[in-house]
């Protein structure tokens, strides 16, 4: 029993003298925490407004806010192909540019 109370006595002066760095440990942590709360919330608004408010309202008038023809470079493959065909489906003029002109001449009739 002797035992038991000095490891009692033991552990209570221990946690006394500790105290101060369990505290200065629990803000540190508690600010970390905030931290990652704040970003994690941050980057769910950011998932939000720009996936999916987007698809809410209607599709912007891109031919009010930048005119009617667009340039797309590297459009027989890709992404500068798939940015032509949604482009011309939004009814934009295309300027097509690539390096290869047999398939411009393919990607041109298909679009």
């Amino acid at each position: 029993m002797a035992a038991v109370d000095s490891f009692y006595l033991l552990y209570r002066e221990i946690a006394r003298s500790c105290n101060c760095y369990m505290e200065a440990l629990a803000l540190v942590g508690a600010w970390y925490t905030a931290r990652k709360s704040i970003t994690v919330i941050c980057d769910f608004y950011s998932l939000i407004r720009l996936h999916f408010i987007p698809r809410l309202g209607s599709r912007a008038d891109l031919i009010k806010q930048y005119g009617r023809w667009a340039v797309v470079s590297g459009a027989t493959d890709g992404i500068g192909r798939a940015y032509a065909e949604e482009l011309a489906s939004r009814g934009l003029n295309i300027i097509l540019i690539s390096r290869n002109e047999e398939k411009l001449q393919v990607v041109a009739k298909d679009i």
